[in-house]
């Protein structure tokens, strides 16, 4: 998808490096992946977006540091 252009991500780690650390540390009760991080981030940087998600660590993860992420969740899980 990213190769034909359907799909772009938005997020430059390298430029991020500092948040995402931030982010992995402010959770260090849970296991925070790089792929979480990112898209905390990106939640964070985006405030009308939502996380697509199966992950049940995104109840608990907060942007801007108190913040609910709005999620979408498959019904059936």
């Amino acid at each position: 998808m990213l190769h034909r252009g359907a799909l772009t991500v938005a997020l430059s780690v390298e430029d991020q490096v500092e948040s995402l650390l931030t982010l992995q540390r402010s959770h260090k009760n849970l296991p925070m992946s790089l792929a979480d991080s990112s898209l905390v981030r990106l939640a964070e940087l985006h405030p009308q977006s939502r996380v697509f998600t199966t992950d049940s660590h995104f109840r608990v993860y907060r942007r801007n540091r108190r913040q609910l992420i709005p999620r979408l969740v498959p019904r059936d899980i």
